[in-house]
């Protein structure tokens, strides 16, 4: 007969319990580590996102002016000056808001990325609405019809002609420092720790994504809250950090 070989079992390889733990608290540092970056990455894209958007806008602004006799554009509030309908409150249709005459059908251009709504607005009135794009079609928020926090007003009302808006003259005379617009929540009357106002501006800061008058935009640093409430009620200056 033929001799048969006996040979021991197989052993499966196989992770210890100890060695799956390792792994997995490996995975779990790893993860600690990445995540804040990745987020931080995010945030960045779209800081930088809105910062386009913003002079895309300021190209526009420049446009209107030069076709309306150095004349920045009248409007009837605060947001009408470009975008889409609003959900909630439509000051102004689409088709009748200057800038988009520049822009066309792009309105996603006056969207920032980072919209999360303003607490002065809906929340006040108990209305669930996520942001200001979709409550007032448009993100960014010009200064109207008065001057306020050391910025001179850059849109008149249209409805009162003796309320008139600035001249491309006079933006030219200091522009890299005229604030034009900014994210709708650039007002220091608006908590900067609240989390409907943290879009760009991380927790206890003071930085919004702003356009100036040379049509630049960037992700400026403000005064504190504390230091900016002081300046309210102040003229614009243009030998001031802004006007």
């Amino acid at each position: 007969m033929k001799a048969t070989s006996i040979l021991p079992p197989r052993r499966h390889a196989a992770f210890t319990l100890i060695e799956l733990l390792v792994v997995i608290a490996i995975i779990a540092i790893l993860a600690a580590l990445l995540l804040p970056a990745i987020a931080r990455s995010k945030q960045k894209a779209m800081a930088i996102k809105c910062v386009s958007n913003q002079k895309q806008i300021g190209m526009a602004f420049f446009m209107y002016t030069d076709d309306n006799l150095e004349n920045y554009p009248a409007t009837r509030d605060w947001a009408s000056t470009g975008g889409k309908d609003g959900t909630y409150d439509v000051f102004t249709a689409a088709t009748n808001r200057p800038l988009n005459f520049y822009i066309g059908r792009a309105y996603e251009t006056f969207r920032c990325p980072s919209d999360r709504g303003d607490f002065w607005s809906l929340a006040n009135r108990g209305v669930n609405c996520t942001n200001c794009y979709i409550q007032y079609g448009n993100s960014y928020l010009t200064e109207f019809y008065f001057d306020y926090y050391k910025v001179k007003k850059v849109c008149g009302d249209a409805r009162d002609k003796s309320n008139v808006s600035i001249k491309q003259s006079e933006v030219s005379l200091r522009p890299s420092t005229k604030i034009i617009q900014g994210d709708w929540i650039w007002h220091a009357n608006r908590d900067v720790n609240n989390p409907r106002h943290i879009w760009h501006n991380y927790k206890g800061k003071n930085r919004m994504v702003m356009l100036f008058g040379d049509t630049h935009a960037e992700f400026y640093k403000f005064l504190t809250t504390k230091e900016m409430d002081k300046l309210a009620g102040d003229k614009p200056d243009r030998d001031w950090k802004w006007w």
